[in-house]
């Protein structure tokens, strides 16, 4: 819906083929049916463009078809964004499949690494490079306020007053999406709040999430949409927010780069590493409007003045690339051993100081 496929066709990539994504709803036998497309879609492209290595980036059912696509084949893959925990959806699951899959392993903190050799992974596949999300937040380029609230028609907005909200399903609970959605929406209307919301991800459940999004900006002149900022519009709506709203990965990672608060509601990311910055609470009204109070309070603007984010330092994919350099240098095989869990070795190979 927010034509993201717009960005990767800007960026001036070469694109080698395409496969069948969006499902045609919401609906969890529309993804699956979506999933097992992809799955074929993966299939017939790696057989024809034959690379010497697939790097899959993440944890959605997409990635985890484009894995399963590329096991069954014998292409060697490597795993960006692998060992981390969010209990709240499938994701988790199907990140540790494609952890699994992998011959390469990519990951943000030492924990993660350590949790990816628990599962059995070999310590020396094992690189632990930050977050690639932060990469692009230093060589963004720089738009101005005024220039950001006029391509998305923020009318009245203030610069450092809005709260970013993404609201995305809990894929592994039994909350209503619609009602977590009305949750937040009534928090930040009994506080007279400006919000600008993203639209959420294709999982089961987000239309009910759009329909209340859209709802509220209808009748409520300081909140709006985007459906899509775009990874570059996405860094200046950080910078110039007053802090980040939701159950996002957003929040508990790119956020810590521009210290902002966050508040982080609901089970979506339970388990999930996060730092000082990012305030959980639950997903009812009043805990929203507390943990709300709390973010944008002066303590903690003032807890925030001198933190570091500590997923990394905005090097990962300069990381990444010579790690795989090495793959191809030394010949190693695709074919991996089920390793025993060894974290001190897991901590001894991380690149950064990060936790």
């Amino acid at each position: 819906a927010g034509k993201t496929i717009a960005d990767i066709e800007a960026s001036g990539i070469d694109i080698w083929d395409s496969v069948p994504d969006h499902p045609g709803s919401s609906h969890p036998l529309d993804v699956l049916d979506a999933m097992g497309k992809q799955i074929a879609g993966f299939g017939r492209s790696l057989e024809k463009t034959r690379p010497d290595l697939v790097i899959i980036l993440g944890d959605r059912y997409e990635a985890m078809a484009a894995a399963i696509a590329a096991l069954v084949l014998g292409f060697p893959i490597a795993h960006i964004s692998g060992g981390s925990i969010t209990e709240g959806a499938f994701d988790d699951v199907f990140r540790h499949c494609i952890t699994k899959s992998a011959s390469l392993h990519f990951c943000e903190t030492v924990r993660f690494g350590q949790r990816i050799n628990q599962l059995g992974a070999e310590p020396e596949r094992i690189s632990v490079v930050g977050a690639l999300g932060l990469d692009g937040i230093g060589t963004r380029p720089e738009h101005g306020f005024d220039e950001f609230c006029q391509r998305f028609g923020l009318e009245g907005v203030e610069q450092g007053k809005y709260w970013l909200t993404t609201i995305h399903p809990e894929t592994r609970s039994n909350q209503s999406p619609g009602l977590l959605a009305k949750n937040v929406i009534a928090a930040f209307e009994s506080l007279n709040a400006t919000v600008l919301f993203t639209y959420p991800n294709a999982d089961p459940g987000s239309d009910e999430i759009v329909a209340e999004i859209e709802a509220s900006c209808r009748r409520n002149p300081r909140h709006f949409v985007v459906k899509n900022l775009g990874s570059q519009w996405f860094y200046t709506a950080l910078e110039f927010a007053a802090g980040v709203v939701g159950n996002s990965s957003a929040g508990i990672i790119e956020a810590g780069s521009f210290r902002l608060p966050v508040v982080d509601m609901g089970q979506r990311q339970k388990g999930r590493f996060a730092g000082m910055n990012v305030l959980h609470c639950e997903d009812d009204v009043d805990s929203i409007k507390v943990a709300l109070r709390q973010a944008d309070s002066q303590a903690m603007r003032q807890a925030l003045a001198n933190f570091t984010n500590p997923y990394g330092d905005g090097h990962a994919s300069e990381r990444i690339i010579e790690r795989i350099e090495r793959y191809f240098e030394n010949n190693e095989t695709i074919a991996t051993s089920f390793a025993d869990y060894t974290p001190e070795l897991v901590n001894g190979l991380a690149d950064i100081h990060v936790r």
